[in-house]
């Protein structure tokens, strides 16, 4: 499966220089169908023609926003 993920400039721009390679989303209705080995595909967004392309390798799940700053 491949997912749109919108990035802000400043944002993309440090993915795409492989600063960040670490995405934390809430785990809404879409992400939830989301598995390891998908494909995530960052837009830089106003333009949205930029795009740097990811493989899902791992998947963490916390209870709550404590948990994701205690990690």
């Amino acid at each position: 499966m491949e997912m749109i993920v919108h990035l802000h400039q400043e944002v993309f721009d440090i993915v795409l220089n492989k600063i960040k390679d670490v995405e934390v989303r809430v785990n809404d209705l879409k992400r939830r169908n989301l598995n390891i080995g998908d494909t995530l595909i960052f837009l830089k967004r106003s333009e949205e023609k930029d795009q740097i392309k990811a493989k899902v390798v791992n998947l963490v799940y916390f209870n709550n926003f404590k948990e994701v700053v205690n990690h």
